[in-house]
């Protein structure tokens, strides 16, 4: 947890992992290719469209849940949106960037 960005980076709730999470998968796993990647402000409008209650802030930390976890291999992300790589420079750029953020 980050201090003053509690609720921003507290472990995930039973809601987010049980009904959220599953969502978050099955619909990252369909955008394969950078072409088809979604950003974070069209995911998080498209599930509160459907009646789930999350923000963006609350994406980023299911997103690096799903990374850590490997529950979508080859999630990567770029200025376009997440997105599953098809080529090794796209995971090693994806790496590099995470790296120089670190």
């Amino acid at each position: 947890m980050l201090n003053g960005f509690y609720n921003e980076t507290k472990p995930l709730t039973d809601y987010e992992e049980r009904t959220l999470l599953p969502v978050m998968v099955k619909c990252l796993s369909k955008h394969i290719g950078e072409e088809k990647a979604i950003t974070n402000k069209k995911m998080c409008e498209a599930l509160q469209e459907n009646g789930y209650e999350v923000g963006e802030a609350r994406i980023r930390k299911l997103i690096n849940y799903i990374r850590i976890n490997g529950l979508v291999d080859y999630l990567v992300a770029n200025s376009k949106g997440y997105f599953v790589a098809q080529k090794k420079d796209e995971v090693k750029s994806n790496i590099a960037s995470l790296k120089g953020r670190e």
